[in-house]
């Protein structure tokens, strides 16, 4: 039962994620955005925080 549900999720044929009616009910007072999500991250730039990282791990 649990891996048909996981399953689901993982194919997202429920598409919860793309139902904003879903995500309006589940947090409807949120209207700050993070304008930081539209920056461009180039290869460098990737590069550069992996090599922060300690053994290429998040922290």
């Amino acid at each position: 039962m649990l891996a048909k549900h996981f399953d689901d999720l993982a194919d997202n044929i429920i598409w919860n994620s793309r139902n904003n009616t879903k995500w309006d009910s589940i947090s409807p007072n949120i209207t700050q955005s993070y304008y930081e999500c539209d920056n461009i991250i180039t290869w460098e730039k990737a590069t550069i925080a992996l090599k922060a990282t300690s053994n290429n791990n998040a922290a």
